[in-house]
């Protein structure tokens, strides 16, 4: 994962909202539930694979082939990149 120092980061911050809830309201139920939200968001920011779930529905259960990796690369990377060295590798990848 690209994104370990920011997940890092936002359960730190997690749980100083986590500490400055349980201060101010005196409820575990209120800690506990902004521990599990927080949680919950944050692993649907940081953690997914979005090129994996970029792809039809009906594709999520086949593995991501060379060439739709190269083009999800290619696609966030923008037009300053080397987009076609990233398809000239990919169709290397796939010809082996």
């Amino acid at each position: 994962m690209a994104n370990d120092a920011a997940l890092r980061s936002a359960l730190v911050w997690l749980a100083g909202v986590v500490l400055v809830v349980g201060i101010c309201t005196f409820s575990f139920k209120k800690m506990l539930a902004t521990y599990v939200v927080g949680v919950v968001g944050i692993s649907g920011v940081f953690l997914p694979d979005w090129g994996y779930f970029d792809r039809d529905f009906s594709r999520w259960t086949s593995p991501v082939t060379a060439e739709e990796r190269a083009s999800h690369i290619a696609q966030r990377s923008g037009p300053t990149s080397n987009a076609g060295v990233v398809q000239l590798v990919a169709k290397y990848l796939s010809s082996n």
